[in-house]
């Protein structure tokens, strides 16, 4: 160090025809000898070869979404779907705060409509720790999907008082994420450009990009058609179903001190099972399996499945 300016001991190269084509992932000890400026070996006070010891590694990443590698599964009746995006982090955004960093949330917009995820205060680099699901409108027809276009995805600097600022934006297509398998999760990462187009440079002089993760999923509304022809039931057989119950969300407040205990059941033909409550929440996740009772034949009805607060105090 040379407290009047910088003083260079000499240097070492790497050729990128060779990093570049290192197998990506694996991480690998490089020991490169020091030279001058005129090409000369740098040799240490102790009389060694000055030398750099480095670690590199190969990275790899898709910008956007890649195409679907298998076809679009086929739509049934009564069938609509939704595209979840579960919000990762964002990286290397730029101060937008006079006496701060930056204080991110990201909105996503389908065909008008918004959905926001949380704030993280004071952060260039926020991350929603476990994912952070955001789940967009469900879309009720093929033609629906493929008239969705551009999701739009916007990070925005939280303000306390007034409208939020604008730190970037880009878009995924909606119609090539419907095109995907259903449940299948593909990560995206997308670069982040201001109102003029331009790519946005964070604090850090490295480009904003925000990553997610998306999936499409599907519901059968109020009725589950068959898909197949129905198998005939042979002597002495019987049958039952197993329903697991993932998770249900946007509950409302049921009580007066806190939020909603919830809870499941699951009945047919009188005969009922249920979930483990789960305390405090609006966004309950079970993933739940309740083995109905085995029958000989098809029992007549419909199985009802009913959402509970729990309540220690009195009624359900």
């Amino acid at each position: 160090e040379d407290l009047t300016g910088k003083d260079e001991i000499g240097g070492a190269e790497l050729d990128c025809s060779v990093l570049y084509r290192q197998r990506i992932g694996e991480e690998r000890e490089v020991v490169l000898g020091i030279t001058d400026e005129k090409g000369a070996p740098v040799v240490g006070k102790d009389k060694g070869m000055s030398e750099v010891k480095l670690r590199v590694r190969l990275e790899s990443r898709v910008l956007g979404l890649a195409a679907a590698q298998d076809a679009q599964e086929a739509w049934v009746p009564n069938e609509k779907r939704r595209i979840v995006a579960t919000l990762v982090r964002a990286s290397h955004l730029p101060k937008k705060d006079m006496m701060g960093k930056v204080d991110p949330l990201v909105v996503f917009e389908q065909q008008g409509r918004e959905f926001k995820s949380s704030v993280r205060k004071s952060t260039y680099d926020p991350e929603w720790e476990g994912g952070e699901r955001i789940e967009l409108d469900w879309v009720e027809s093929e033609g629906a999907a493929e008239a969705v276009g551009t999701i739009g995805v916007r990070v925005m600097d939280w303000e306390a008082l007034g409208k939020n600022e604008l730190v970037g934006s880009t878009g995924v297509d909606g119609e090539l994420v419907h095109m995907r398998k259903v449940g299948e999760e593909s990560e995206v990462t997308l670069e982040l450009a201001d109102g003029d187009g331009k790519a946005v440079v964070g604090e850090d002089g490295l480009g904003a990009e925000v990553v997610f993760r998306v999936c499409v999923e599907r519901s059968f509304g109020a009725a589950l058609d068959c898909l197949d022809e129905e198998e005939e039931w042979s002597e002495r057989e019987q049958r039952r179903v197993v329903v697991t119950v993932v998770s249900a969300s946007h509950l409302p407040q049921k009580d007066l001190m806190g939020s909603c205990d919830p809870y499941t059941t699951v009945a047919i033909s009188g005969v009922e099972a249920k979930t483990r409550v789960i305390k405090r929440t609006y966004d309950p996740v079970w993933k739940e399996a309740l083995a109905m009772r085995w029958c000989g034949e098809c029992p007549e009805g419909a199985m009802r499945v009913t959402l509970f607060d729990e309540d220690l105090t009195g009624k359900d």
